[in-house]
């Protein structure tokens, strides 16, 4: 697949909690990412993501958090309890 005309995008997270980073996400991709509960709100991530596509940056955001998630109808559900500290 060759991209024409694109440019990559850089998000960077410094410190961020992951109801900041859904917000980001969900603006930047026109996606609609959901927190299956209120403890996930204040997880608190730093990192960086330059060209990634959605699947990978909530692949990388949920592994690091000690987190899952489920692709779904209208966007993505991130699961668990907490976060890891």
């Amino acid at each position: 697949v060759t991209e024409i005309g694109t440019k990559k995008t850089t998000l960077k997270f410094n410190h961020s909690t992951l109801n900041e980073v859904v917000l980001k996400l969900n603006s930047t991709f026109k996606t609609n990412i959901v927190l299956q509960n209120n403890n996930l709100n204040d997880c608190i991530i730093t990192t960086e993501f330059t060209g990634e596509d959605i699947n990978t940056i909530i692949t990388v955001i949920t592994e690091t958090l000690g987190l899952s998630f489920e692709k779904t109808t209208s966007g993505y559900l991130i699961k668990g309890n907490k976060c890891q500290p």
